[in-house]
């Protein structure tokens, strides 16, 4: 059975490294392993975000699910969002674990909500399915442009 932990500050920079391989998934996420491994190094450090890592039976990395923890910009409530979920597609229906821990931890680390994102290109359909039968609401959807 896979098992989840959360990364040592240590060990962000090679959590992002494995990041880069969600890079193939999509056309709009490109990663800077050493600016992002640098940035949740910070954040963990900090207590303001987590990597969590999911091992396989002989202890590979084959996901791992980022957030940061914040107060609500317009609400008084502290919330947990995810920044990067991704599961090696051999591995995909055990990255439910990963849910399940980060809406756990979250709790745990008084948080009152926690908030998901998918891209438009990377299986958008059966992500919509996967949170409205946990219980999440779409509420808003994300446009970006380079300047």
């Amino acid at each position: 059975m896979p098992i989840i932990r959360e990364a040592k500050p240590e060990e962000a920079c090679a959590v992002a490294e494995f990041m880069t391989k969600f890079e193939a998934e999509t056309a709009h996420v490109k990663v800077d392993a050493r600016h992002a491994g640098e940035i949740y190094e910070s954040m963990i450090r900090r207590g303001a975000g987590c990597m969590f890592i999911l091992l396989s039976d002989g202890g590979d990395m084959i996901g791992g699910l980022g957030c940061i923890k914040a107060p609500d910009l317009h609400y008084d409530r502290i919330i947990a969002v995810e920044t990067y979920w991704y599961v090696m597609p051999e591995y995909r229906g055990v990255g439910m674990l990963l849910m399940e821990h980060f809406e756990k931890w979250a709790k745990a680390n008084g948080c009152d909500a926690v908030a998901f994102v998918h891209l438009s290109d990377s299986m958008p359909e059966i992500l919509e399915k996967v949170y409205e039968k946990r219980g999440y609401t779409l509420i808003e959807k994300h446009f970006l442009k380079e300047i």
